[in-house]
């Protein structure tokens, strides 16, 4: 998360869900491979 521009992976799945909607968990669950 840090190398991304996040300070940590909170604020990272905070925006990641603020974008997708969706949870990063729930994002990777949804992707193939």
């Amino acid at each position: 998360a840090r190398r991304v521009g996040y300070g940590s992976a909170f604020a990272l799945s905070a925006a990641f869900k603020r974008e997708r909607g969706i949870s990063p968990q729930e994002h990777r669950a949804a992707a193939p491979g």
